[in-house]
């Protein structure tokens, strides 16, 4: 082993506690820039979505709000089975393109600013809520996949 002489190792932990600022400093600015990314995504509020020409009735007495609420419990559940998260966006997947886009709306009314609040992965609209729920795991079909694809396909944010 090397012996250095105390001034030089009080040489070099002095550079090091430099470039440990510097990195700490680095480090705090993306940290803050990515906040304030966050914040100001978060405070626009998406228009709601017209509805679409030839995507189909919406049936007389259907309402969104039940769907709206069940898509909210389980994006919003941490420890939801995947069966139910199969079965929640598998009726999901049965809706017409206007009922898609009802659905939508009616999160955006109802549960926009509840989703929102999540601090490191602000939901906010239904699209971001479905593609940002994590540990969903479906052997076979992906019905998340395809809730997905359809909120893609509408062009809905």
């Amino acid at each position: 082993m090397h012996n250095l002489p105390v001034q030089e190792i009080s040489d070099i932990s002095e550079r090091y506690k430099t470039w440990i600022k510097i990195v700490l400093i680095l480090i705090l600015a993306m940290i803050l820039t990515f906040i304030v990314i966050k914040i100001i995504r978060g405070l626009k509020r998406p228009a709601n979505a017209t509805y679409v020409e030839g995507g189909g009735p919406i049936p007389v007495g259907w309402d969104a709000g039940p769907m709206t609420d069940n898509l909210f419990k389980i994006i919003d559940g941490t420890f939801v089975l995947t069966d139910t998260m199969q079965d929640a966006f598998g009726k999901f997947n049965e809706l017409n393109d206007n009922q898609v886009i009802a659905v939508y709306n009616d999160w955006l009314d109802k549960k926009y600013d509840q989703a929102k609040k999540y601090f490191l992965f602000p939901y906010g609209t239904l699209t971001n809520a479905i593609k940002n729920k994590i540990g969903y795991i479906a052997f076979g079909t992906n019905e998340k996949q395809k809730a997905e694809d359809t909120l893609d396909r509408l062009h809905l944010p």
